[in-house]
């Protein structure tokens, strides 16, 4: 060896992994959800919350009536 490179040594390595591990899957924020669909990559997407949006709240009927007896 070079006597300026002295005792250093460095290596890189790459591992595969899954993209996200059950941990981190159990740990996603409350608004982001994992979609699988049979022969689809799984997505990774944002929950909408129909009754917090405007757009969708319009679209909400209401619950059906209770049928008595």
């Amino acid at each position: 060896l070079a006597p300026w490179l002295g005792h250093l040594m460095v290596s890189r390595q790459e591992t595969a992994r899954p993209l996200l591990t059950p941990g981190e899957v159990m740990q996603l924020p409350p608004d982001d959800a994992v979609v699988m669909v049979s022969s689809v990559a799984p997505i990774r997407a944002k929950k909408l919350r129909y009754y917090a949006d405007a757009n969708f709240k319009r679209r909400v009927l209401p619950p059906p009536p209770l049928a008595d007896g």
